[in-house]
């Protein structure tokens, strides 16, 4: 597994999240952006789930070897996002619930456009709550691409054990502190 391979998809899915939480401080007073905003976090969570628990713990779980395994942090952190995954989607689901009646309007150029009607005002604790999600997610996936990083270099002896031992004793520790953290 060489680095190269796995840095588009973190730096694809960090692109993702960076845009969301973007549009959302952007766009949380416009009804329609904020309708349309719903359904793509929807999207980001559906394909968050494949890339994370079938590519990138993966991987991390392929880099597992007798001396240092990850078996224990891939658990809790899949536990983690799924409560993450779980407050974003209420918090969607508020969101959405606020769109009073569904209008679709055809055009002159003979297509549909959906209009949503979402009481922004209601739902702006839910924005920041998307939002706030969203940064712990970025910032948690973070640490575990930087530890696969690490593992390559490791497995390439591109570091020292005392370094790689080092850094896999503070990851393993940021995951615990980080469950207990979520948790409270």
């Amino acid at each position: 597994m060489q680095i190269d391979t796995i840095t588009p998809v973190i730096n694809r899915f960090n692109n993702l999240i960076d845009s969301l939480i973007k549009d959302f401080k952007e766009y949380n007073l416009d009804e329609d952006t904020m309708g349309f905003l719903a359904e793509k976090t929807r999207n980001f969570i559906g394909f968050s789930e494949l890339a994370l628990f079938n590519v990138i713990f993966g991987v991390l779980d392929n880099l597992s070897d007798a001396k240092y395994k990850y078996d224990d942090e891939i658990n809790e952190t899949k536990k983690i996002i799924n409560k993450i995954f779980e407050n974003m989607n209420e918090s969607l689901d508020t969101i959405l619930a606020h769109e009073d009646e569904e209008e679709e309007h055809c055009h002159d150029h003979d297509h549909e456009h959906h209009h949503y009607h979402i009481d922004v005002d209601e739902v702006q604790d839910d924005v920041n709550k998307i939002i706030d999600n969203l940064g712990i997610l970025k910032k948690l996936i973070g640490g575990i691409c930087d530890m696969i990083l690490l593992t390559i270099k490791y497995h390439a002896d591109e570091i020292k054990e005392e370094v790689f031992k080092k850094e896999y004793n503070n990851f393993k520790k940021n995951i615990a502190d980080f469950n207990n953290e979520f948790e409270e």
